[in-house]
C-alpha cells in the first residue's frame, strides 16, 4: 500500500509547510461545530493569496448496487464554497467524484480540477499538476450537467429495483444535450491544459464513400503555448437532411498526440462505411443510410474546428416515422422531452409489460439476496450480514447504503463472503424449497 495524503505530499521538503483547515465534516456534525469549522477555513483563506479547496461526495453516496440519491454534494460544503469566493478570488477548486454533479456557481472559482475517484497515488500525480510539473491533458468522458433535471431520463429513472426502461433511446448524454440545444456545464470530450491548440488543413481522401471502403481523414494540430502537451482529436459525424430521427452529431473516433510546444503534428484517422451505420428499427439491423454527411473534427462534442461533407452511396433509403414516434423526432425543436409509452412500444417492436421480472419465478444462482429476501433464507442472510458488518459502518445512513448494496449482489458473488459455490447453491435451493438438495450442497460446500 502507497497511500499519501495530498498535505504529505505538497509539504514535502518544505520549511513552510502548507497550512489547512477541514472547513467542513464528511458526516454529521452539529451547526455549532460546522460553524467552528467554516470559520477556521474562511479566517485562513482571507489570509492568503491561494486558495485550494477540495469538494466532494462523501463514500456513503456512492458504491455499488444501489443509484445514488441526489446529483448535488452536500449542502454544507456549497455553503462553504459560497463563503472562501466571497473572501477570496483566487480560489482553485479540486473535485473528488465518481460521477458529475451540480456546480451551479463554480464560475466563481478560478480553476477546477476533476480527479474523479483516484488511487493511492493520486495525491502525487494532484500535486504535479498543481505545480505545473506536468501538463494536464485529460477530457471528459461524459457531459456534465448543469442539473438533475436536465438528465433526458431524470423523470422515469431508475424506474424499480427489478426494472428500467431505456426510453430515451439514442438520446443519451451528449446524444441528446447537443440535439436539443440543452446547456451543460461542461461538455462531453471537454478540458483544458497549460496549453493551447490551433486545427487547420483538414482533408479527405474521398467526398465519396460506397459500400466496402474507407474514407481516410488528416489534419495539423499545432501547439501554439509555452508547454509540451497531449491532445485529443475527436472526429463526429453529422447526417444531413435523414428521414430518420437521429442525434445532432456522434463521435466516431480520436486520437490522443503528444506536440512540442510551438510545433504541429499531422494526425490521421479513418472512418469505416459502417461508421455511417444506424440501427434500423424496420430491418432489425444496422443500415447506412443514403445522404449527404458532415465530418467534423472537435476539441470536445461543442468545440468544432473543422468539417468537411461527404456522400455516402447507399441501396437503403430512409423511411420517415414522425407520425408513429413524434416526440422522438422533436428532440432537435427545443421543447421539454417527453417519452409516450406508446411511442416507446412501437420502438421496441413488443409490449414491454410482458418483460416484467416475475417475483414467483424459480431463483437461481444470479437472483439478488434481495430477490430472497422474502424467504426464511434471505432473511437469515440478511440477519448475518448485519451482525457480521454493521458494528464497521459510522452511521445509520452508512448502514442503509450497504445493506442495499448487499441486496443488489447476485448470489453467486457472496462467494467472496466467506461461504464457497456449493455453499450458494444450497441457498438458491433453500430459496426454492428444494431442502434435501439444498442439503445436499451444503454437505459438498462443508468438505471444500
Amino acid at each position: 500500500m502507497h497511500l499519501l495524503s495530498f498535505l504529505d505530499v505538497i509539504n514535502k521538503g518544505r520549511a513552510n509547510p502548507v497550512p489547512y483547515e477541514p472547513g467542513y465534516a464528511l458526516n454529521r456534525v452539529s451547526e455549532d461545530a460546522e460553524t467552528a469549522m467554516n470559520f477556521d477555513a474562511c479566517d485562513l483563506a482571507s489570509t492568503h493569496k491561494k486558495v485550494i479547496l477540495f469538494l466532494g461526495v462523501p463514500e456513503s453516496y456512492e458504491g455499488e448496487g444501489y443509484d445514488k440519491e441526489t446529483m448535488r454534494l452536500p449542502n454544507e460544503q456549497y455553503r462553504l464554497f459560497e463563503k472562501i469566493t466571497a473572501l477570496n478570488d483566487n480560489v482553485i477548486v479540486i473535485l473528488c467524484s465518481g460521477s458529475p454533479v451540480e456546480l451551479s456557481s463554480i464560475s466563481k472559482a478560478r480553476a477546477l480540477l476533476i480527479t474523479y475517484l483516484y488511487g493511492e497515488g493520486g495525491s502525487e500525480a494532484l500535486s504535479n499538476i498543481l505545480l505545473g510539473v506536468i501538463n494536464p491533458s485529460g477530457k471528459l468522458a461524459e457531459s456534465w450537467p448543469i442539473r438533475y433535471l436536465d438528465v433526458p431520463s431524470s423523470t422515469f429513472y431508475p424506474g424499480n429495483n427489478d426494472f428500467s426502461l431505456y426510453k430515451e433511446s439514442i438520446f443519451v448524454g451528449y446524444r441528446y444535450y447537443l440535439t436539443a440545444g440543452k446547456k451543460v456545464q461542461f461538455p462531453f470530450g471537454y478540458g483544458i491544459s497549460y496549453t493551447s491548440y490551433k486545427y487547420s488543413d483538414m482533408a479527405l481522401s474521398t467526398t465519396e464513400l460506397v459500400q466496402g471502403k474507407k474514407v481516410s481523414i488528416s489534419l495539423n494540430v499545432m501547439n501554439i503555448g509555452g508547454r509540451n502537451g497531449e491532445e485529443i482529436v475527436q472526429v463526429y459525424v453529422s447526417a444531413l437532411n435523414s428521414a430518420l430521427y437521429r442525434e445532432k452529431r456522434v463521435l466516431k473516433a480520436f486520437s490522443k498526440t503528444f506536440i512540442k510546444a510551438w510545433s504541429f503534428k499531422t494526425i490521421k484517422m479513418s472512418l469505416s462505411y459502417d461508421d455511417f451505420a444506424i440501427w434500423s428499427r424496420e430491418k432489425k439491423q444496422f443500415i447506412v443510410e443514403e445522404g449527404d454527411y458532415l465530418i467534423e473534427i472537435g476539441a470536445s462534442s461543442e468545440d468544432i474546428r473543422c468539417s468537411m461533407k461527404i456522400h455516402v452511396s447507399s441501396s437503403y433509403k430512409g423511411i420517415s416515422e414522425t407520425f408513429e414516434l413524434p416526440n422522438y423526432y422533436a428532440v432537435s425543436t427545443k421543447r421539454p422531452f417527453s417519452l409516450v409509452d406508446d411511442e416507446f412500444t412501437y420502438l421496441l417492436g413488443r409490449d414491454y409489460v410482458n418483460d416484467l421480472p416475475n417475483k414467483t419465478e424459480k431463483r437461481t444462482i444470479n437472483s439478488t439476496f434481495g430477490d430472497i429476501s422474502d424467504t426464511k433464507i434471505g432473511k437469515k442472510c440478511i440477519k448475518m450480514y448485519k451482525r457480521q458488518f454493521f458494528s464497521s459502518f459510522r452511521d445509520e445512513i452508512e448502514k442503509e447504503k450497504q445493506l442495499n448494496s448487499f441486496l443488489h449482489m447476485p448470489i453467486r458473488c457472496g462467494c467472496m463472503g466467506g461461504f464457497n459455490d456449493k455453499m450458494a447453491l444450497g441457498i438458491v435451493a433453500l430459496a426454492n424449497h428444494k431442502y434435501l438438495k439444498a442439503l445436499a450442497e451444503f454437505v459438498k460446500g462443508r468438505r471444500k
